[in-house]
């Protein structure tokens, strides 16, 4: 064996000892966090996979900022074929040549370009952070990333210097076995062709020192890497794998707490406190984390000033599991101040509740991270456990319990319904036969503008020939928001209800035109058993439009633009329907807002956050308004009765609120019916 061979041997195995030993110390922490079974469905998870992590289906989406860490995936995946020659060439000398593929030009062309396009990425990263300075690509650790640009960087010029030697030495006569056809190898020949002017023996000095460094750089990022926060190279696709369930987005439906009140014991604990009772995905999506910014960059808490950063959340976790991991895995676990509660500690009260759950962060996460499921979890804690909650959520959870809706009224769930003739089954005779049972859900029932909203509906369904039917004050609150607040008791409560309640009317096909109300029963209430087939009210009136059921005269009350439900679009992917029957209604296209759509802006509302104040920074519902004046409509479209709610508050703090109505879509349907 040659002393290059015995060198070369020796710093690799040095350097995937320090790899391997990174990794295992990293994951054993997992080991001391809650079990959770996260490979289910593998067909799926593998389509997405494919989908989001080879096809980099979410980082494209970023313009040239995802462009450039596209250039960075698959060059980086280009370069293992020329850290696998250089290995095999230090030990086996420069003729060896990689199995079926080495010393191809395919191959030559490939490890030039890709090479070529890495180091144009790393200049703009470097453009990024330490010239522009762009605030969203700011790391947890600053030297932690140049460290890695550096070493990739060193990479790339060793293997061009290495390279051009190499090419140099053909060209005087030499046999270099391993050298792909050298028009293959176009920046390795610049290289050689700028040696070329040094002697033969300067030049070979300066390729091999140039080879070795190579080999140095590749032994330090493999101990590097498990260490930093680029172990999201590891981590990131098998994070993808690993999200939440493969067949909805993550967060539409949250993770069920198992409760058992009759097998309680001191050691029951619901929801989260410490790092041992958070899910060990919670603890992998802190490593699987990027720092790429794009969560914050579309957060609604965020952009408004609230004390809450979806990436914050990652990057605060890992510092806390990077503080206590060592500890644990030193057997102090139950050593003072080991784990220490997370909120109060790692993150404040305020920041726990400034979430809205719109998904925004978990729509823009090239590696799927579930921010949503993190932050209830701890919320869940708080409420179930702890009892520290927003004071208004007491209010709100007493009216669920007591009346069956947040608003804690005594009113009967039909007294909207005055005049309309509204079969009720179990009532009305002629509710048996129902094509679809119309959820009116609690705004519909007791919030004055959202009744307008339901007898539109009413309306609606009625000139379309539809058979519906309502099941009147057997309704109670489906507990989206005590859900998203933390209280899964009260919200298993009355979803269990609830769906018993469904089950035993026979209920199928179920209606519903708030998004809170289609996205609880649609994919949460299955964790019950019950299994409906659950659409939303503008998705159910293209439907009929479509069918030719629905005949509409087209009218409209000038610009129109439409504001996007979090709850109907990011959480279940209705984007069309709604602006498909805006279209159809008034003849008009939609003006649309700079964020629609998939990244369109949270109203506020969501994750219980309709009940409780904003008492820091601008309101969100007021930020979203003012980007909705910015188009001057003469109305603002929703399709959910809390966005309107919120657009309608909003719009009352601007100097436009008589010339702007904020109306529902089946409002404007109704309107546009043909009366012939």
């Amino acid at each position: 064996m040659t002393l290059s061979a015995i060198i070369m041997a020796a710093i690799l195995a040095a350097g995937l000892v320090a790899f391997a030993m990174g990794v295992v110390v990293r994951l054993r922490v997992l080991g001391f966090a809650r079990a959770e079974v996260r490979w289910d469905e593998l067909p799926l998870r593998i389509e997405r996979v494919v989908e989001n992590v080879f096809g980099q289906k979410k980082l494209l989406q970023r313009g040239w900022r995802g462009l450039m860490h596209v250039m960075f995936f698959y060059g980086f995946l280009v370069l293992q074929t020329v850290m696998l020659q250089v290995v095999g060439e230090g030990l086996f000398g420069f003729d060896f040549k990689l199995p079926l593929v080495g010393g191809t030009a395919a191959l030559g062309w490939m490890q030039e370009i890709f090479s070529g396009v890495v180091l144009v990425a790393v200049a703009m990263a470097v453009w990024q952070r330490y010239i522009a300075k762009n605030p969203h690509v700011k790391a947890h650790s600053e030297f932690d990333a140049l460290v890695v640009l550096c070493g990739i960087s060193g990479l790339i010029l060793t293997y061009f210097v290495t390279n051009g030697m190499l090419i140099n030495k053909h060209l005087a006569g030499e046999a270099i076995g391993s050298l792909p056809p050298l028009e293959s190898l176009p920046i390795s020949r610049a290289f050689a062709n700028g040696m070329s002017g040094m002697s033969a023996g300067v030049q070979s000095g300066l390729g091999h020192v140039s080879f070795w460094l190579h080999a140095g750089f590749f032994v330090a990022l493999l101990t590097w890497v498990p260490r930093g926060k680029h172990f999201h190279l590891i981590t990131g696709p098998l994070n993808v794998f690993f999200n939440g369930n493969a067949t909805h987005r993550s967060g539409a439906a949250l993770k069920k707490t198992e409760i058992d009140l009759d097998n309680m014991t001191e050691d029951t604990v619901f929801g989260a406190s410490t790092l041992e009772q958070l899910s060990w995905k919670s603890i992998f999506d802190t490593y699987a984390c990027t720092e790429c910014g794009r969560c914050q960059d579309q957060c609604p808490a965020y952009n408004t000033g609230k004390a809450l950063t979806p990436k914050g959340l990652n990057v605060e976790l890992r510092k806390e599991v990077e503080r206590a991991g060592p500890l644990l895995l030193q057997g102090k676990r139950d050593q003072d101040g080991v784990l220490r509660p997370i909120i109060s500690e790692v993150f404040s009260e305020e920041f726990l509740w400034a979430c809205t759950t719109c998904g925004a962060c978990v729509y823009e996460c090239p590696v799927d991270i579930e921010h949503i499921d993190t932050l209830v979890e701890l919320r869940r804690y708080q409420v179930m456990m702890a009892s520290k909650f927003p004071k208004e959520a007491t209010q709100i959870f007493k009216n669920l319990e007591r009346k069956g809706n947040p608003w804690g009224l005594s009113d009967s769930r039909v007294d909207w319904a005055k005049g309309l003739g509204v079969p009720v089954v179990g009532e009305d005779g002629e509710a048996k036969d129902f094509e679809v049972l119309y959820w009116v859900g609690c705004a519909g029932s007791f919030d004055d503008a959202a009744k307008k909203t339901a007898r539109a509906l009413v309306q609606v369904l009625r000139a379309a020939g539809v058979k519906f039917a309502t099941i009147g004050d057997a309704e109670t609150c489906t507990g989206d928001s005590a859900r998203r607040l933390g209280n899964e008791m009260l919200f298993q409560q009355l979803a269990q209800q609830n769906v018993d309640t469904l089950k035993s009317l026979g209920a199928t096909r179920i209606l519903s035109h708030c998004p809170h109300c289609f996205n609880t029963i649609k994919n949460e209430y299955p964790q019950f058993g019950g299994h409906f087939e659950v659409i939303h009210h503008s998705e159910f009136i293209a439907e009929l439009i479509r069918t030719g059921r629905l005949k509409l005269t087209q009218k409209n009350e000038g610009t129109i633009t439409f504001h996007d439900s979090c709850y109907l679009g990011r959480h279940n992917g209705v984007y069309d329907a709604p602006r498909d029957v805006i279209a159809q209604a008034t003849g008009l296209e939609i003006t649309e807002m700079p964020r629609s759509r998939e990244r369109g802006f949270c109203c506020g509302a969501g994750g219980g956050r309709m009940w409780l104040e904003e008492h820091t920074g601008k309101r969100i519902n007021v930020e979203r308004v003012d980007e909705a004046m910015g188009l001057r409509p003469k109305e603002i479209a929703a399709a959910c009765p809390f966005c309107a709610t919120m657009l309608t508050d909003g719009v009352k703090q601007t100097d436009n609120e008589a010339a702007v109505k904020v109306v529902d879509i089946a409002q404007i349907v109704a309107r546009s019916l043909d009366a012939r």
